[in-house]
């Protein structure tokens, strides 16, 4: 396993699962749909997670060029 280290959060070495999605609305909906409220309970008794839904950046984004700006 490669060492890992959180800077503000509670994610630990066990690593970190990142799902993409269209749009953020489309993660919501997955989130609290059905189907995914049906398996749930096969994943919280077995680990403990931070689940955070956030916005991504445009298509073509390339952050070290937002640094050239400042």
């Amino acid at each position: 396993m490669r060492p890992c280290s959180a800077s503000s959060s509670s994610w630990g070495p066990l690593g970190l699962i990142l799902i993409e999605f269209p749009d953020y609305e489309r993660a919501r909906a997955w989130y609290d749909s059905p189907a995914y409220r049906e398996i749930l309970p096969l994943r919280t008794p077995h680990m403990v997670a931070d689940v955070i839904t956030a916005e991504g950046v445009p298509a073509g984004y390339q952050g070290a060029d937002s640094l050239k700006e400042h």
